[in-house]
């Protein structure tokens, strides 16, 4: 799905922000569907969860559901986004070019809940494009 509703390489570079969170960073998770969400969703429990227990840091995390980004999108320091699921490729591939060009990472939960749990970069062997901008050659996976 990340390859068909977004840009797998821009979440690659958003990796790397994951690796170099510091104490005080404001994190947006973006959900983009608006249906009732419930307190136990991956975003609002298990991926906040997880990027305070990797991170080992004191992180500001902030929620934001519909179709748009907060007004105030150039505090944050990573954007995790949901997968996309209920927008169109095209919402969903301007939200990667307006973080992009805000200069802030943005990675989806896909790719986040890969790396957190050791499957990158094995995931992502198969796309020469994702595994240059993870910035290694294949030949280091085998």
């Amino acid at each position: 799905m990340t390859r068909q509703q977004g840009n797998l390489s821009e979440f690659i570079t958003g990796i790397k922000k994951v690796k170099d969170l510091e104490d005080g960073n404001k994190i947006l998770i973006s959900e983009s569907c608006d249906n009732h969400l419930q307190e136990f969703e991956i975003g609002k429990m298990k991926i906040q969860d997880w990027l305070m227990l990797h991170s080992k840091k004191r992180l500001q995390i902030d929620f934001s559901i519909g179709c748009g980004y907060p007004d105030n999108l150039s505090d944050y320091s990573l954007i995790v986004q949901c997968n996309g699921c209920s927008i169109s490729q095209k919402l969903f591939s301007n939200r990667i070019k307006q973080a992009k060009l805000m200069d802030i990472p943005i990675i989806n939960y896909g790719v986040l809940t890969s790396y957190l749990n050791g499957g990158i970069p094995r995931t992502i062997l198969p796309f020469n494009e994702a595994v240059t901008e993870w910035g290694r050659e294949r030949s280091d996976y085998k």
